[in-house]
């Protein structure tokens, strides 16, 4: 993304001038929003880095940084949309055939045509995931797609030739496919939102004869995709009333623990990325003393996000943070963006799925706001004249060198730790399929690795478990002891303290093992294998 910074130092003045006298103007309309977001970074930083640091700064950096990124590259489409109509036109047009290539890609994947780009994992049960390796992310994506196109086919009909309606009937047909087949209800459920708000907000052309026809068209293609598909839509949405629905439940339990986290930490919230940190002690709460006349549905995976962005928001940021929200919100009322179809499909999409921690559909909002014509606002024009030459190329190489930094820090950060991590893993997994000959320096291999990415001066918790695991496997069980005491610092996880309960009992510390087994029964109910050590280590007690 930060390339798209980059490219802000070799773009001709114009861009960087806004086009001329008093055009940079007309669009800090747009600008004036990213100030919530730089506000809220800014109040993250002073609290939750300096002031009371949060669990996990580094999941805290991840996300600091890909908002930093995103807003540039958002920052950047504003300059570049002062050209008019035709920069804007692209940008949405761009959009959609995003969309389009994302469906053909799924609808590829449902044929079975593209298995070496989409392999079938072992107890996976998304028979669709795309590029994003989640149906309900895909199904986002192509929910916005969809509405936008539609937003698009109202705004220009009348100058649409044959050949070009042909050809958005096709990316339609394409776009719909994907999203029945990506199996979301979420993702439905916005689209349809998206798609009655845009049919209400333009009711007036659909009496247009030109509009009726394509309408008629796109109805019979839509109708022909759904009725081919029609038993798994049934059978997806009832099951939505059903006592089987596992997603819909989980989402319960999910909610619960968001609420329990921002019950206890109401002002401040617990830190940018960290609700992953605190939610295995809340969800446990929730099982274990449920505030709602329901019994939980859960599992032992590692709850990294919410699946509401609103509650993981604000469980993250506190009231303070919120105030920040309404401000934002406040502000696309202002410019009417709020009330645009695809900002409406994303918000509701949102309100049920961690879309906010998707670069890809929050930089398909971003590129769409700033496509999106909005009324001059007068009370932000700054500056009236035509910029200086010096400070056109101060603005143009302070970008770049912005930019730069930021994929500098990103890779620090990002990238080398998941690969670093990546390539361990790889290791520690394949070493028992070689000969008992080999294992020794296949052993060696996988302590390498891990060596290496523990010394990055950024380490995921996940490594220190991951190693301490390898360690453990090894007979080394003081060096797994170190490793899982500082993946501790960091993780809170059932998984963890069964690997600490694990290495206390091997090293012969019982007490300290029972203590670490009942952390971990708390946060994994039934979890045989801790239930079976416990009564191993105190065969008398419950």
């Amino acid at each position: 993304m930060a390339v798209f910074f980059l490219l802000l130092a070799f773009q001709p003045n114009r861009v960087v001038n806004g086009a001329g006298h008093g055009a940079l103007n007309k669009h800090m309309a747009q600008h004036v929003l990213l100030l919530p977001i730089l506000l809220l970074l800014l109040y993250q930083l002073v609290l939750h880095v300096l002031l009371l640091p949060a669990k996990d700064l580094t999941l805290w950096s991840e996300v600091t940084l890909r908002w930093l990124l995103l807003m540039g590259v958002w920052y950047y489409a504003l300059l570049l949309t002062t050209d008019g109509s035709s920069v804007k036109n692209r940008i949405k047009v761009s959009l959609i055939a995003s969309s389009a290539l994302v469906g053909v890609l799924a609808i590829g994947q449902y044929l079975g045509l593209l298995e070496f780009l989409f392999p079938v994992f072992e107890g996976y049960d998304q028979e669709v995931y795309s590029v994003f390796g989640n149906q309900d992310l895909l199904g986002g994506y192509m929910a916005l797609g969809l509405v936008l196109l539609l937003e698009k086919v109202f705004q220009s009909h009348r100058s649409t030739n044959r050949s070009n309606k042909f050809m958005i009937l096709l990316v339609l047909s394409l776009i719909l496919w994907a999203l029945v087949l990506s199996h979301s209800r979420s993702a439905w459920l916005a689209a349809s939102i998206g798609i009655v708000w845009c049919v209400f907000q333009e009711r007036e052309q659909l009496t247009e004869r030109s509009l009726g026809k394509w309408a008629a068209g796109a109805s019979l293609l839509a109708a022909l995709i759904l009725v081919y598909h029609i038993a798994s839509i049934y059978s997806r949405i009832w099951s939505t009333f059903s006592a089987g629905d596992i997603g819909g439940r989980l989402r319960l339990w999910f909610w619960e623990g968001a609420m329990r986290m921002i019950a206890d930490h109401p002002f401040f919230g617990v830190g940018l990325g960290n609700f992953g940190y605190w939610s295995p002690r809340y969800l446990a709460d929730a099982l274990h003393d449920s505030w709602f006349p329901v019994v939980h549905h859960h599992n032992n995976i590692h709850t990294l996000h919410a699946h509401s962005d609103l509650l993981e928001f604000i469980a993250e940021n506190g009231i303070v943070g919120l105030a920040i929200l309404v401000w934002f919100i406040y502000l696309l009322h202002r410019r009417r963006l709020l009330y645009k179809p695809v900002t409406i499909a994303f918000f509701a999409f949102a309100l049920i799925n961690p879309v906010l921690r998707s670069a890809p559909h929050v930089l398909f909002l971003f590129l769409y706001w700033a496509a999106t014509d909005t009324p001059s606002d007068t009370a932000h024009v700054v500056y009236t004249a035509k910029l200086p030459d010096k400070f056109r190329l101060y603005s143009k190489y302070t970008g770049a060198l912005i930019a730069l930094l930021l994929l500098i820090a990103h890779g620090v950060v990002v990238l080398v730790p998941s690969y670093l991590l990546a390539q361990a893993e790889d290791t520690h997994l394949v070493w028992k399929a070689f000969p008992e000959a080999d294992q020794p320096y296949r052993q060696e291999l996988a302590i390498q690795a891990y060596d290496s990415a523990t010394h990055w001066p950024v380490v995921p918790a996940q490594t220190y478990e991951n190693f301490g695991i390898l360690q453990l496997e090894l007979g080394n069980y003081n060096q797994a002891r170190a490793l899982f005491e500082t993946a501790a610092q960091r993780l809170d996880t059932g998984g963890l303290y069964w690997h600490l309960g694990q290495t206390a009992q091997l090293l012969g510390n019982l007490e300290e093992a029972r203590a670490y087994y009942d952390q971990c029964l708390y946060r994994w109910p039934g979890f045989e294998p801790a239930i079976t050590a416990r009564q191993a280590i105190f065969p008398s007690t419950e």
